[in-house]
């Protein structure tokens, strides 16, 4: 247990002083990211069907929010947790979210984590600065639930209170009645949108 215990602390020393050596990755900021202070303020309409389809997911790491948006309306808003590494992802293990433009690439009822939108990080940008330090990228980054190893997951109460904190690897989590409130209106290739903190 101790050989276990000083192996996980090796890496994740080395991770962090790898990270503290490549600077920060320049972000090329998402085209609605400067809506955030406007849309904040919006009454989310909680109204979703064939005629206000969802058409972009906004995430704003500052607020503590994701934005599911439709016709420039905003449908759903949320409080998310994010990971638990501060800045954009640079590298696999580095427990940032990452920063920029992708769209939803998978949905997953069979998820760990209740249900989840897979986005497609890394994209040609992250890819670019990984390979230029040398080190991969990462990837398997999702919009999901609580985790299915919490008991009490889908108590509103708990799930709110755990997402007040950053805690997971670098995906970006919501409670269970919300996901399963957007998961059926999300189509594979919804533009996502991930916004810096300030």
């Amino acid at each position: 247990m101790k050989t276990l215990v000083a192996f996980f602390a090796f890496l994740t020393l080395t991770v962090t002083a790898r990270a503290q050596q490549i600077p920060a990755k320049p972000v090329i900021v998402p085209a609605n990211c400067h809506l955030i202070p406007t849309i904040d303020h919006m009454q989310p309409s909680g109204i979703v069907d064939a005629t206000h389809p969802i058409d972009l997911i906004l995430i704003s790491k500052s607020k503590r929010k994701i934005y599911f948006i439709g016709k420039n309306q905003v449908i759903y808003a949320f409080t998310s947790a994010f990971g638990d590494g501060l800045g954009n992802k640079i590298e696999e293990g580095d427990g940032r979210t990452p920063e920029g433009t992708y769209q939803v690439s998978t949905k997953n009822t069979q998820s760990d984590f209740h249900k989840s939108l897979g986005v497609s990080y890394p994209n040609a940008n992250d890819l670019a600065y990984a390979k230029k330090y040398k080190v991969s990228a990462g990837g398997d980054i999702m919009i999901h639930g609580m985790s299915n190893k919490i008991s009490f997951a889908n108590s509103i109460t708990v799930a709110t209170a755990i997402n007040l904190t950053d805690w997971t690897q670098g995906c970006v989590a919501v409670r269970n009645d919300e996901i399963d409130a957007v998961f059926p209106h999300i189509k594979v290739v919804t533009k996502i949108e991930i916004c810096h903190r300030d």
